[in-house]
Parts: structure tokens; C-alpha cells; sequence
């Protein structure tokens, strides 16, 4: 095995036991002791690999989003991304919950912006595809409805919003398709006009 394999093996490893710690606890609660305990190593490899455990959860959702940026290519359309997101958030619930307790609802916007504002940039250049549309206005709608999502995700992964993630897809799909139709029934008003 090489030094690689080895350094990915021990990552992982000691990835594995931060998540099941955070299961029971917070993450503030968690010792580098127990960690390498766990994984059999000494506290000095931790340290070779990481400076401490924040940049370990930091690497987990690294990797993670690694993983949604691969799927992402398989997907057909944004609703899609969106639903295994919060699906994959649903099944690791205790995971996130500890995570947002710890670093605050911001870190979806921190970990996973990039890819839900490209998701959301797609889904809105779909519906007003073949429509005159202001570019500074649809730039708008993108920011609006990125930012949204982010603090929508992190509100209901620690409870405050009551809904599955098909249910929050379909929500949101409903928004993004009425806004659309706003926005032609106010450009169809401007050209006749009222």
C-alpha cells in the first residue's frame, strides 16, 4: 500500500469517527483522544493530517461535496440535485443537526453555494428560456432564490421547517415557475400598454 492509500485510509477512518461521535454528541464535546482512540493511532497522526477537529468536519464536507459534484453530472434536471441533497442531509440528520449547532446554519451556504447557486442559475435560464427577459433581473432571481434555498436547507435540517425534501423540492419549483409567470404577465402588460 502507498503513502497515499495510507494518508486516505486514516482520513477516512478517522472521517468515520468524528461522524458516529456526532451522533450522540456535540462536536464541540469531541476529543482528538477519543478520535484516534477509536481509529487505533496515535494523537500524532491526527495532527499529521489535520490541525485540528474543525478541519476535519471541514475535509468531510469537502468530500462530500466532492460527491455531489460528481452525481451532479448524472442528474437530468435541478430538482433532482436539490432532492438528493436533502435527502442525503435527511439520512444523515444527527450529522447536520451537530454540524449547524456548532458552525451555524451558514455552513450549507459556506459548503454547498457553488453548486446549489449553478443548480438554481440552470432552473431559472430553463423556465425563462424563450421569453425577453431583463439579464440584471434574472441575475437577481438567482441570488434571491440561492439564497433562500441555503437558509432554507440549514432552518430544516435542525427542525424549524416541517417538510420532506419532496415537499421542499416541489415548493420550490412551484416558486420558481409562478415567478416566471409574473414576470411574463408584467412584460406582456408593458408591451400592450397597461
Amino acid at each position: 500500500m502507498d503513502i497515499n492509500e495510507r494518508n486516505d485510509r486514516t482520513k477516512n477512518a478517522l472521517a468515520a469517527a468524528l461522524i458516529k461521535a456526532m451522533e450522540n454528541k456535540p462536536i464541540s464535546k469531541i476529543s482528538i483522544q477519543e478520535l484516534t482512540d477509536t481509529c487505533g493511532i496515535r494523537r500524532q497522526t491526527f495532527y499529521y493530517h489535520f490541525p485540528d477537529i474543525y478541519s476535519l468536519l471541514e475535509w468531510i464536507l469537502d468530500r462530500d461535496r466532492a460527491l455531489f459534484n460528481s452525481e451532479q453530472t448524472k442528474l437530468l434536471c435541478w430538482q433532482e440535485y436539490v432532492l438528493m441533497l436533502l435527502k442525503f442531509m435527511d439520512k444523515n440528520k444527527k450529522r447536520y443537526v451537530s454540524i449547524v449547532n456548532c458552525v451555524g446554519c451558514r455552513f450549507v451556504e459556506r459548503f454547498y453555494r457553488g453548486e446549489l447557486s449553478g443548480v438554481i442559475e440552470k432552473a431559472v435560464a430553463y423556465y425563462f428560456a424563450g421569453h425577453r427577459t431583463n439579464a440584471k433581473y434574472v441575475a437577481f432571481l438567482c441570488a434571491y432564490f440561492t439564497s433562500s434555498l441555503t437558509s432554507l436547507i440549514g432552518r430544516w435540517v435542525v427542525g424549524e421547517l416541517d417538510c420532506t425534501p419532496e415537499e421542499i423540492v416541489s415548493y420550490l419549483d412551484t416558486m420558481v415557475r409562478d415567478t416566471v409567470r409574473g414576470a411574463e404577465m408584467r412584460l406582456a402588460g408593458a408591451s400592450s400598454g397597461e
